[in-house]
């Protein structure tokens, strides 16, 4: 506000005199002086306007606007443009009750990962030893204080009702501070939490029932993409609003002292989990992990062009994930964490949806809860360590519940059928549907090892992403980025239809989403390509982004001009 201030000239703001006034603002503002920022712009007279516009209601309101509006005022801009580029959330009502039901499955009777009945009775009987000094803290003072002031706001509180302003607030003064910190030590320790595990008596003969409030989640529901997009498309072509094709994932919500206390252990833990991990190529929690994969993966595949890669994907992967599984490797290499385990996993945990309904989860771990993902990646290294032990000839390579596979056809056929068994004994399936073989050479892909495969896996001579990167021919790069470019410009159309909505400040925040959000869209795509396949895809991300910019700040802007006009100099400059 204090940058496009009104400029004491009276004219546009891209007049000579205006633009210098401009310039001195935008430099006081980078060098951080607010107060002479502020002492620089004029006092503007108040705008009195006696018939202000009624806010959006009934068909003139748009929830996921609202929503992200919401979002941003509370500082959490990626989850407000992740609500405007979503396919929201689906219908509360029974008929996605049955469908977060059938995500919610019960114990395998044969387990193969189940506890040996030593292994059960040490992981029943593990306590940590007695609170006696700050040496026995799981968490340090440091740790917690930087995570506090770092809690974002307007995060849905869970079962409890206690969300991440109360933490905050509370530890604003000594006092509260050391409340905070004692409550934090007890739930990280497994001292308060679940009834059962503290002593409660909640058997079959006491009065009383659990109601599971500490340990149990919120449960949402989010729509993925139409399972079959031609029943969807013609219901909506004949202006049937109905998401009976459309699957859901489930996000659980626990309570805000669960979320900080799974984050501080993590986070004290990380250096010992980012170790074990890579032991066994799983990136998950590694510092760019994610770009580590693609780059390794491209660079072993560009050495040996005749390899197939395999990518898999895996059917409601945290939700199937056996917990004996987690169990034996959480108490083999991080016991400390075994206590807070036991307050949310130990026994089965309630799943409010809503006011009404009311699930049960027993298996797996919760979408949602901090600690999700690295149970879900503690409980795969089995899987991974098998593999790696009887293909050595495969690079297998891991982030969270995508594995990658890439050798020769033979071996790493071999590897995709043998991953594919050892996810169906343990319960889970892998989603042959979405999994892909690749190869630069055709004959690799004819090869009867890789045509023996499930029918399902589809075969590309093109290419394949690999977390999101197109992984290939360069045509088939161009193309994938082209498409991302895409995706991106559905995002800033969304932003333009914010900027005009009827509320003060959706202007302000889409300008704030287009910087935060929209621009950063490329970063990963830019450093895991080299320049020369990028550089006409960014150049087009670029260009959408000052269109999108232009139209924002208003149709007689001169800066889509200036684009234009410094356009066949920039091409020149990069040809050259």
């Amino acid at each position: 506000r204090l940058l496009f201030a009104p400029l004491p000239t009276g004219t546009g703001w891209y007049n000579n005199s205006a633009a210098r006034v401009l310039r001195d603002r935008c430099q006081l503002f980078v060098v951080g002086r607010w107060q002479a920022l502020f002492n620089a712009v004029p006092e503007a007279p108040a705008i009195i306007n006696d018939n202000p516009a009624p806010p959006p209601t009934g068909q003139d309101a748009i929830p996921q606007f609202d929503l992200g509006l919401r979002n941003i005022r509370a500082g959490r801009l990626s989850a407000a443009y992740r609500t405007l580029i979503s396919n929201g959330a689906a219908s509360y009502g029974a008929d996605t009750l049955d469908k977060l039901d059938a995500l919610t499955f019960i114990p395998m009777a044969d387990d193969p990962s189940a506890l040996s009945e030593a292994e059960r009775t040490a992981f029943n009987a593990f306590r940590l030893g007695d609170l006696c000094d700050e040496e026995d803290y799981l968490i340090t003072q440091d740790t917690l204080a930087k995570l506090i002031e770092t809690l974002p706001s307007g995060i849905s509180p869970g079962p409890t009702g206690l969300r991440n302003e109360h933490l905050k607030e509370a530890a604003c003064t000594g006092l509260g501070a050391q409340a905070v910190e004692g409550i934090i030590q007890l739930l990280a320790r497994g001292e308060l939490g679940a009834p059962t595990n503290c002593g409660a008596d909640y058997s079959t003969d006491s009065p009383l029932e659990n109601p599971h409030l500490l340990d149990g989640s919120r449960l949402a529901a989010l729509k993925k993409k139409p399972a079959n997009a031609k029943l969807a498309a013609a219901d909506a072509a004949a202006g049937r609003a109905s998401d009976a094709h459309v699957p859901v994932r489930p996000l659980g919500m626990g309570g805000a002292e669960r979320r900080l206390a799974g984050r501080a252990l993590l986070t004290e833990s990380k250096h010992s989990i980012v170790k074990l991990f890579l032991k066994h190529n799983q990136f998950a929690m590694a510092p760019d992990g994610a770009t580590s994969v693609t780059r390794a993966i491209s660079l072993a595949h560009s050495l040996h062009p005749n390899h197939v890669l395999f990518t898999n994907d895996s059917a409601s992967a945290f939700q199937k994930k056996s917990r004996p599984a987690i169990e034996r490797r959480l108490l083999r290499h991080f016991p400390r964490m075994v206590p807070f385990y036991k307050v949310y996993y130990n026994d089965p945990s309630n799943l409010y949806y809503g006011l009404e309904y009311k699930l049960s989860s027993s298996t797996g771990a919760i979408q949602g809860c901090p600690l999700g993902s690295f149970l879900y990646c503690l409980a795969d290294l089995d899987i991974l360590e098998i593999l790696q032990a009887e293909f050595p000839d495969c690079l297998i390579m891991a982030y969270v519940d995508d594995i990658y596979i890439l050798g020769p056809p033979a071996s790493a056929a071999a590897a995709f059928a043998r991953l594919k068994v050892l996810k169906e004994n343990r319960g889970e399936a892998c989603n042959v549907e979405k999994c892909k073989a690749f190869s630069f050479v055709a004959a690799s892909l004819a090869h009867p090892a890789v045509q023996a495969v499930d029918p399902a896996v589809k075969r590309h001579s093109d290419g394949v992403t690999v977390l999101g990167i197109p992984h290939g021919s360069d045509l088939f790069i161009q193309r994938e980025l082209s498409a991302i470019v895409d995706k991106t410009k559905l995002g800033l159309e969304e932003l333009r239809k914010l900027a005009w909505y009827h509320r003060e400040d959706s202007m302000q925040c889409a300008l704030l989403l287009l910087r935060y959000c929209a621009v950063p869209r490329f970063s990963h795509v830019l450093r895991a390509l080299p320049p020369n396949i990028v550089a006409t895809a960014a150049f087009a991300h670029h260009d959408a982004i000052m269109n999108c910019l232009s139209d924002l700040l208003g149709p007689d802007d001169p800066l889509f001009c200036r684009d234009e006009t410094l356009a066949p100099t920039r091409d020149a400059a990069h040809q050259t």
